[in-house]
């Protein structure tokens, strides 16, 4: 099969502050640390000392074997002391710098018994690349679903404004959606329900929505149109926007990216491994995606529509997997392909 290679470059790059093995957990370095020696350690355990049986001109290798058996053990913080000595503990996250910082490390080790090098396991949690810590991402946008039964519109949009944003009101067809493909982001992960009613316009904005329109309101004069969910599928009604949320929007923060991926499967994907969902344009935006995410090994992108979804036209889905089809069968998926990204 050939294989089709995606390359995005740019001017910067992260990638040598972070690992990127595979096999090896995600983990990020946090720095050189001093042990006085008085117990217990900074760092309380000794999961093993490398020294015997490392190769000492790949000192990668005993980083990675320190952060399986880290993991394995389901701690947060691991640290190599003495060139291969491996120290961890429940505690570490809280202890790791309870010495002072120190200057006798290189290659990500300690240097001697009395200085580890700190690593920790890198974990999203609900943070996306660029935006605020719950908030989500389309594209080159941040959004937030604002809900407050005791403010006015006017507090909401100075609630937005504190944040850098702006209220989305859809006064054209390109803006309205815009604000439904936010939506449709939040319900391919599982983010929306009944109490999801946002404002999304003035009454007349229904005519430019790409989501089906309910006629069901029992508002006899809407002053708005508004969208919510109704057994999971999107819909556009008119309201007078009492009890409804609103969107607000940024612009998003992302430094540029650099990397590869290539293409290793058509009309299959990955399943059961995916730790983001989103509307993108193109290929090309959903690989920029992947590469903004430090645990995004591989992509299922939806390069045809598939008839197991609502509304195509508001974009195609990308899905972000933290594994490879080394470690996990590939299955069969009308309408995607699998790309899997290069380790550079």
């Amino acid at each position: 099969m050939s294989s089709l290679v995606i390359e995005i470059l740019s001017f910067w790059s992260f990638w040598n502050a972070f690992s990127f093995s595979y096999g090896v957990p995600l983990y990020e370095p946090v720095g050189c640390f001093l042990d006085s020696g008085i117990s217990p350690h900074p760092m309380p355990l000794l999961l093993k000392n490398f020294r015997p049986q490392m190769k000492w001109d790949d000192i990668t290798a005993v980083i990675d074997w320190c952060a399986r058996l880290a993991h394995d053990r389901s701690l947060s913080y691991f640290g190599l002391q003495n060139y291969g000595e491996c120290w961890s503990g429940e505690t570490a996250g809280q202890t790791y710098s309870r010495d002072g910082r120190a200057e006798n490390c290189k290659s990500g080790v300690g240097l001697s018994q009395s200085t580890y090098f700190v690593y920790k396991f890198f974990d999203y949690g609900d943070k996306v690349p660029g935006c605020k810590e719950k908030w989500k991402a389309h594209n080159n946008f941040c959004f937030s679903v604002l809900t407050n039964d005791t403010l006015t519109t006017s507090e909401m949009k100075d609630v937005c404004t504190e944040n850098k944003g702006e209220l989305v009101y859809a006064m054209n067809k390109r803006s309205f959606h815009l604000a439904e493909r936010f939506l449709y982001t939040m319900q391919l992960n599982a983010e929306t329900n009944s109490s999801h009613r946002v404002v999304l316009g003035p009454a007349n904005a229904s005519s430019f929505a790409t989501l089906p329109v309910s006629h069901s309101s029992v508002y006899s004069v809407a002053t708005h149109t508004c969208a919510y969910s109704d057994s999971s599928q999107l819909k556009v009604e008119p309201c007078d926007a009492n009890n409804y949320g609103y969107l607000c929007m940024t612009l998003r923060e992302t430094d540029p990216v650099v990397g590869k991926l290539a293409q290793l499967g058509t009309d299959t994907a990955i399943p059961g491994h995916v730790i983001k969902k989103m509307l993108v344009d193109d290929v090309i935006a959903c690989a920029c995606e992947c590469l903004r995410y430090l645990n995004c090994l591989s992509v299922n992108y939806e390069y045809k529509p598939t008839g197991d979804r609502d509304f195509p036209m508001l974009g195609r889905i990308c899905e972000l997997n933290d594994e490879t089809k080394k470690d996990v069968h590939l299955h069969r998926r009308d309408g995607y392909k699998y790309y899997e990204r290069f380790n550079i």
